[in-house]
């Protein structure tokens, strides 16, 4: 169906944010030619918003599509204009999954014609089985990083479309953390060979060997001379000052002044095992009542993860399309 020969070698990073997926996707950049477009929920609003199984071919629907796409501010990032995307719909019907292909086949030709891959950083980990139906090739990279510098990083960061800190609530950030991972964790059981875990500390202590790890793995040729830092919108601003830099050992362990004793605690109380999993040493001793409450606390979080999710789905059942 694809065209453009980058979408033929389509790869994704997940991951929680703040664990450094920008920084991966830059060397990624850097060391292929793998064309990295500005993240957005592209992949969302196809999803949740276009119809299901349905060639989009009425001027209403036409312009609902169009209109869901750019309400997402981060989709300007990607430069492409209103007509291009109408041209599109109005050429040929399509479905939403032909949509997409489009979209990355257009982005691709207009920014980067000689691109041998293309990459999707954004947290898609609930479309995993949606985008293999699409992608059946696609490869995906799984970034861990420890979860209490992950929730120290984001109680520092500001969300650039919003204008709000990321999180500051270390049990809701630990939680997070652990539900993602388990949801990457079986996603791994059932395609172990689609998908590579890359530990963020071995990536900025060792970029060269982790980055020759990855590209054997994605099937992707080495640049002779290594490429310029992918260009941050700069909206953005400070929020991805370390893209391009060298990896700084000392970011993997900022958080232990980071963060308070109390913050330390709470999250540990709810991920310490999944910590220890990775590799991560507790800081803390928790008794069994607090093991036993964090544990309830996480899932009632998954509870209410599930009912979001269906409620998104079901919503998107009632839409007039």
């Amino acid at each position: 169906m694809s065209k453009h020969p980058a979408l033929e070698n389509i790869v994704f990073i997940f991951g929680d944010g703040r664990s450094g997926n920008t920084f991966l996707s830059n060397e990624i950049h850097a060391y292929t030619h793998t064309v990295m477009p500005p993240e957005n929920q592209l992949l969302n609003k196809i999803f949740y918003e276009f119809p299901k199984a349905k060639k989009i071919t009425s001027s209403f629907l036409i312009e609902k599509c169009i209109a869901q796409i750019f309400k997402d501010i981060k989709f300007s990032d990607w430069k492409l204009e209103k007509n291009e995307i109408q041209t599109l719909l109005e050429s040929v019907p399509l479905t939403r999954e032909e949509f997409l292909i489009e979209c990355l086949e257009l982005y691709c030709k207009k920014h980067a014609p000689q691109a041998t891959a293309i990459g999707i950083q954004k947290d898609y980990i609930e479309l995993y089985p949606w985008i293999i139906s699409i992608f059946p090739n696609a490869k995906f990279l799984w970034l861990v990083r420890d979860g209490r510098a992950v929730f120290h990083s984001k109680s520092k960061s500001t969300l650039s479309d919003r204008g709000h800190v990321f999180e500051t609530n270390s049990q809701k950030a630990s939680c997070i953390w652990r539900y993602k991972n388990t949801q990457l964790e079986k996603i791994m059981r059932k395609a172990s060979d689609k998908i590579l875990q890359v530990q963020y500390e071995n990536l900025i202590a060792d970029t060269e060997s982790t980055m020759k790890k990855i590209t054997i793995f994605l099937n992707l040729n080495k640049r002779v001379n290594r490429n310029d830092a992918m260009k941050i919108p700069d909206r953005y601003g400070t929020i991805h000052e370390n893209v391009g830099k060298p990896g700084l050992k000392e970011r993997a362990t900022r958080w232990e002044n980071g963060l308070s004793e109390k913050e330390i605690a709470q999250f540990e109380a709810i991920s310490q095992a999944m910590l220890k999993k990775y590799g991560y040493t507790p800081k803390t001793k928790t008794s069994l009542i607090q093991r036993t409450q964090a544990e309830l606390h996480y899932n009632i979080f998954v509870l209410k993860k599930k009912a979001a999710l269906f409620a998104r789905k079901y919503k998107k059942s009632l839409m007039p399309f």
